[in-house]
């Protein structure tokens, strides 16, 4: 839910939380694909379509576009949800999200930060 502490002055979900969430759940994703690897985001790319007023529900969903080894894509979108209808949304935010998967090692306690993640 859109609160106070992530809105910009006008009342609205501040365009950079829209970042966040992006890379932060394209990162997830290419973390889960590469095989629990590090990985960090080199790209982010952000196209906001509606605004979210405090008060609003948003949903945000991340989808590879191109799950590679080295480079992995993830189109992550982020809806507006109807209060009245959860199956009514509408689309805010479009990204895509560019994520390095070739680093050496593996994350340290990565599968911890996982099961924690909340937005």
């Amino acid at each position: 839910m859109v609160d106070h502490w992530i809105e910009q002055p006008f009342g609205t979900l501040h365009g950079v939380v829209s970042a966040l969430i992006a890379e932060d759940l394209g990162s997830m994703g290419a973390y889960l694909a590469s095989g629990r690897r590090k990985v960090t985001g080199i790209e982010v790319c952000i196209s906001h379509l509606k605004r979210a007023q405090v008060g609003d529900i948003v949903q945000a969903e991340a989808t590879p576009l191109n799950p590679g080894t080295t480079i992995q894509v993830w189109e992550v979108r982020i809806w507006k949800i109807d209060s009245t209808n959860s199956v009514n949304k509408s689309l805010l935010a479009s990204s895509n999200v560019t994520v390095l998967c070739n680093l050496s090692g593996n994350a340290k306690d990565g599968q911890n930060n996982v099961k924690q993640a909340k937005l």
